[in-house]
């Protein structure tokens, strides 16, 4: 359960120390479209905050003024929500996590390994 902990902080400070102020810089006029449309669809996969920083909504405000790019993040973040509630078939029974596998333990030892 740690590790899940650890990997959710992770991801909050990804979306929340990186991300997010990347995202809102490339919004600004002259940002390379390629950049500003690689990192708005990671943005677009991590969950959202439970409680939003002021960046994350400005970076709502600052999408709406571009309708076209704001509708595209929209349709991935939907598209997100949605496959991880209900994975792809390929990715189902997939396991991402590198950690080896938890020591198992006899149930005739007594508990000891």
């Amino acid at each position: 359960m740690a590790s899940h902990r650890r990997v959710d902080a992770a991801r909050v400070s990804l979306r929340d120390h990186l991300l997010v102020p990347a995202g809102l810089d490339l919004l600004k006029p002259g940002a390379t479209p390629a950049t500003r449309d690689a990192v708005l669809s990671l943005l677009a996969l991590v969950p959202d905050p439970t409680t939003p920083a002021p960046e994350w909504s400005s970076l709502f405000v600052e999408l709406d003024k571009t309708p076209v790019i704001a509708r595209t993040f929209k349709e991935r973040r939907a598209v997100a929500a949605k496959q991880r509630i209900n994975p792809p078939p390929a990715l189902r029974k997939s396991s991402f996590c590198a950690a080896p596998p938890a020591p198992t333990v006899d149930a005739g030892s007594g508990g000891a390994m």
